[in-house]
């Protein structure tokens, strides 16, 4: 019976880090599996399949924008698209910084919010920002929630 104790503590212990880490760690690989397939759907120009990604409340809205203002072959433009970094502000919200060169060399970044919800990550596009990338000092962020009316209005 003694030499299962340490056995035994060591099970208890697995238990208890999988329990306090295992919920994060799996929202954590979602994360990446959402944001990879949205990234990956941009820039092969799979647009519904990038609308399918964005939070229900704002899909309709933002599809009606693409469909209108962004041009059928703005995939071809894109040289590089991906993920640079991300940071959870709680479990149900993350922001990633997402790096985007294009054919001319123009490099721009997009400082992304995305949401937990039904077991998923969405991507909160108005609550997100772009700016063009900056070698030194702060980028000169633009929140797509105040660009997205001005767009409307064009």
């Amino acid at each position: 019976m003694r030499r299962y104790i340490p056995l035994a503590v060591l099970a208890a212990v697995t238990i208890v880090l999988a329990a306090v880490f295992g919920p994060g760690l799996y929202r954590g690989a979602l994360f990446r599996r959402d944001c990879h397939a949205l990234l990956q759907a941009a820039q092969e120009g799979r647009t519904a399949d990038v609308l399918s990604g964005v939070i229900a409340t704002q899909r309709q809205r933002i599809a009606r924008l693409v469909q209108e203002h962004v041009p059928a072959d703005y995939y071809t433009r894109i040289h590089t698209l991906k993920l640079s970094s991300f940071e959870r502000e709680d479990s149900q919200t993350i922001w990633s910084l997402v790096i985007c060169r294009i054919e001319d060399g123009g490099v721009y970044q997009g400082k992304l919010r995305w949401i937990y919800q039904s077991g998923r990550w969405w991507w909160d596009v108005e609550q997100s920002y772009g700016a063009e990338l900056t070698l030194s000092g702060e980028p000169a962020w633009q929140k797509f929630g105040t660009i997205i009316p001005l767009a409307e209005q064009l």
